[in-house]
C-alpha cells in the first residue's frame, strides 16, 4: 500500500473534489468502449450489487454535503503556512471514502477538514470521523454518549458494562501485531431535529486498525452482518468491531483482512466472539 505524495499534500489542504455524475455512467462508457459491450454490462451490473449494500450500510442523505473529518496533528514547523496536518490513516483512509460514495452515486461534496475547520452548518451533514478520540475533536465529542454501547478510553475499546477491553497487542520489539477498529454508524446528533443526516466514526485503537477498518467498511461487511441476523439499515445506531493482525516486512506493512468480532444495534447484542476459544 503506497501513500501518494500528491495526495497527502492535498488533504494538508483539506481541499477536495465534487463527485460530478454516477459511476454506472462511466462504467458503461468505458466498458464499451474498452472490451465491448459484454464487459460493460459486467461493470453496471458489479455497480448495482455495490451500491445498495454500501448505501444501506453508510446510510447517507443524499441531499446534503458529506464531510470527512481527519484526524488532526499540529505542525511544528513554522515555516509552513498550515498549522495541521493529517496522520497516515487519515492520507490512506480518503480515497476509500471517495470510492464508496461514488459507487453509491452520491453527488453532493465530499469534502475534508480538520475538526475546528467544520462550522455549524456543515456540522448538521454527513459526518465520517477518521481516528479516535485522541487526534480527532469530533470523534472525542461523541465518545461515551448517544446511546453508544461502546467507548475508547486509554487506548482501549471499552463498553458501557465494563466487561470488554480490547488494546493493541504488541512484540518485543513494540511494533503492534494486533489491533483493533469501533465503527459507529448513527444520526448525527448535531441535527436535532432538522433532516437525517448520517454520523460514521472510524476509530481504531492505533491507526492500523483505522486504516483497516475503513478500508473493509464496504458491501462484503454489510452482507456479513445481514447474515448475522440484522440488517443494518433498520438500526439508528450500528457499532461494529473488527479486529487486525498486523504484518511486517523490510520498510512496510500489511495488515490482514477485518474479522468481526462484534456487532449491536441499538445497544442490542447481535453476534459478540469478543473472549470466546
Amino acid at each position: 500500500m503506497r501513500i501518494n505524495l500528491r495526495s497527502l499534500s492535498i488533504i494538508m489542504l483539506g481541499r477536495f473534489v465534487v463527485i460530478e455524475f454516477s459511476d454506472i455512467i462511466y462504467t458503461v462508457i468505458t466498458g464499451a468502449a474498452g472490451s465491448g459491450l459484454w464487459a460493460s454490462s459486467v461493470h453496471a451490473a458489479n455497480y448495482r450489487q455495490k451500491k445498495q449494500p454500501l448505501s444501506k450500510l453508510y446510510k447517507p442523505n443524499y441531499d446534503k454535503p458529506t464531510w470527512i473529518v481527519l484526524s488532526a496533528v499540529g505542525n511544528t514547523d513554522n515555516s509552513e503556512y498550515y498549522k495541521y496536518l493529517t496522520p497516515i490513516d487519515g492520507v490512506l483512509s480518503y480515497s476509500f471514502i471517495l470510492k464508496y460514495f461514488s459507487l453509491m452515486g452520491f453527488q453532493k461534496t465530499i469534502d475534508a477538514r480538520f475538526p475546528r475547520e467544520i462550522n455549524n452548518d456543515a456540522n448538521k451533514d454527513n459526518l465520517i470521523l477518521i481516528g479516535g478520540y485522541e487526534n480527532n475533536e469530533a470523534s472525542a465529542a461523541h465518545n461515551k454518549s448517544n446511546g453508544r454501547h461502546f467507548f475508547l478510553e486509554n487506548n482501549e475499546i471499552r463498553d458501557i458494562s465494563s466487561l470488554i477491553s480490547l488494546k493493541a497487542d504488541v512484540n518485543e520489539k513494540n511494533n503492534v501485531i494486533k489491533d483493533y477498529c469501533l465503527v459507529t454508524r448513527m444520526k448525527n446528533p448535531a441535527a436535532n431535529n432538522d433532516s437525517y443526516s448520517a454520523l460514521v466514526a472510524f476509530e481504531g485503537v492505533r491507526h492500523y486498525g483505522t486504516i483497516g477498518g475503513v478500508r473493509d467498511f464496504n458491501e462484503t461487511i454489510y452482507s456479513k452482518l445481514v447474515k448475522m441476523g440484522s440488517d443494518p439499515f433498520d438500526a439508528s445506531i450500528i457499532e461494529v468491531i473488527l479486529e487486525y493482525n498486523i504484518h511486517y516486512m523490510p520498510s512496510s506493512f500489511s495488515i490482514s483482512d477485518g474479522k468481526i468480532i462484534s456487532y449491536y444495534a441499538d445497544g442490542q447484542e447481535i453476534f459478540n466472539s469478543i473472549g470466546v476459544q
